[in-house]
């Protein structure tokens, strides 16, 4: 195998391994962020459960006292400060209502896509894993041929001389039985057909 052929499946590997890292850092990042975001949401969901209740609070002062004029027990003098002072905290309950609402959508968004994410990464990671399995089976492939190709070559040159003094189906009954003797191994083969043909 050739410098070049061996950096080029060296750098698949490297790339292989880089997309898995980031798909895995991806994955780790958003379940990270989503579980903060989990317990930001839950805090809000308190403070627009307190602003509701300052609201709903705020707007039975504001009955109470309307009634209490209607009923004369109070005048519209009387009730004044006190009404001012409820129609306030009304406005800056409802102030804080709207704003942890908007605050939750936000956040139940943001929540939304921190899960496409992680599902996306979590998908795409098995791919990732296979890619980088072959890259590292390419090189794995590529060493041993490397290391066959000399024996191959022995072996072809010993089957060139074979072929002069033997007809074809002897040489495929040769080259047949060579290799079941060897189990596959280079030498071996080689070994077996110039004991048999060429002793």
């Amino acid at each position: 195998m050739n410098a070049e052929k061996k950096k080029r499946l060296q750098d698949n590997i490297t790339e292989a391994q880089t997309a898995l890292a980031d798909l895995k850092t991806s994955r780790d990042t958003a379940t990270a962020s989503l579980t903060d975001l989990r317990v930001r949401r839950g805090e809000l969901v308190e403070r627009r459960n307190t602003a509701a209740k300052l609201a709903a609070s705020a707007s039975e002062t504001k009955t109470g006292l309307a009634r209490r004029q209607v009923k004369g027990l109070s005048t519209a003098e009387e009730i004044a400060d006190d009404l001012s002072a409820a129609q306030s905290d009304a406005d800056a309950a409802e102030t804080e209502l709207d704003a942890t609402r908007t605050l939750l959508n936000v956040t139940d968004d943001e929540i939304d896509a921190l899960q496409v994410t992680i599902t996306e990464s979590e998908t795409a990671i098995p791919t990732a894993e296979a890619a980088l399995w072959d890259a590292v089976r390419r090189v794995e492939v590529a060493s041993i041929t490397a290391e066959l190709v000399p024996g191959l070559a022995r072996l072809e040159a010993v089957l060139r001389k074979a072929i002069d003094g033997f007809g074809r189906q002897d040489l495929v009954a040769a080259l047949t039985k060579a290799i079941d003797q060897a189990s596959g191994k280079r030498e071996a083969a080689t070994t077996a057909i110039e004991a048999e043909y060429l002793a």
